[in-house]
């Protein structure tokens, strides 16, 4: 990132070297910010947990742990715990990076970067995901001179669970309505038109799944739930589950624009 910020090295030639393509979720997230970044001679220091960390192969290994074909009840419980795993690792991982911010503002104080010694004033400027809010929290209660910003107001999170991750994280209940629309979201995902990785606007899509969760109440998903899990079901589930979908009234989007244009101009 120095290398782009010292204009060594341009954003597309990152974006390769990476094996990232410009079109992908990733890229046109990416992109923007490296092109932004370029030629700016804005030094960059890396706060965040490194490759191979065992913190991030804990939230790998519970990322990917399966999902048990239990009773609902049994389903909201597993989420529940799964959801405070990754809390207590989401507070790990964020402990680190204020460890690390703590370590940078010293060695800025002490001249390890001869090119601010000059400089009265240091912003420090931090890019980082939404569920990481604890952060600015932190840095607020120490009575840092901090503010923050969001890509979109109001901002949506992408999936139901960042709730759950945010309210464990601040120690308020999770209830089971939450946790039901979080399998929910799972469950949908399976769908080609409700899945992220078909979309590039991840706020368009987070407002989109929304919408279509928000429509089934608990019992509703309890039944879905139930129904895709009985042996009759078999090899039905996107059948079943465009049938519940139409049944709401809901007219799938089948490319960007029409997500665009399913979204409410509110």
């Amino acid at each position: 990132f120095n290398a782009i910020s010292q204009g060594a090295m341009q954003p597309e030639e990152y974006l390769e070297k990476n094996d990232i393509s410009a079109t992908s979720n990733s890229g046109l997230k990416l992109l923007p910010e490296l092109r932004t970044l370029y030629n700016s001679k804005k030094l960059v220091a890396f706060i965040d947990l490194p490759a191979g960390h065992p913190i991030i192969e804990s939230v790998g290994r519970e990322w990917q742990r399966p999902s048990s074909d239990g009773t609902f009840e049994e389903r909201i419980a597993e989420e529940k715990k799964k959801s405070r795993n990754l809390a207590e690792l989401l507070r790990l991982r964020e402990q680190f990076m204020l460890e690390r911010l703590k370590e940078l503002r010293q060695n800025i104080e002490s001249g390890q970067y001869p090119a601010l010694s000059r400089k009265k004033n240091i912003n420090v400027g931090l890019s980082l995901g939404a569920a990481h809010t604890p952060v600015y929290h932190n840095l607020y209660k120490q009575e840092q001179n901090v503010s923050r910003s969001f890509s979109h107001y109001p901002f949506f999170y992408a999936h139901p669970s960042f709730e759950a991750y945010r309210r464990y994280s601040f120690n308020k209940r999770v209830d089971n309505d939450l946790v039901a629309r979080i399998i929910f979201s799972r469950i949908l995902s399976q769908l080609p038109e409700c899945n992220q990785e078909g979309y590039a606007d991840l706020h368009n899509f987070s407002r989109f799944i929304r919408a279509i969760v928000n429509k089934f109440d608990y019992e509703e998903i309890r039944a879905v739930y139930n129904e895709l899990q009985s042996p009759d079901s078999s090899g039905l589930s996107e059948e079943i589950l465009y049938k519940k979908i139409k049944d709401k009234g809901i007219k799938l989007p089948k490319s960007e624009q029409e997500l665009e244009n399913f979204i409410p101009k509110k």
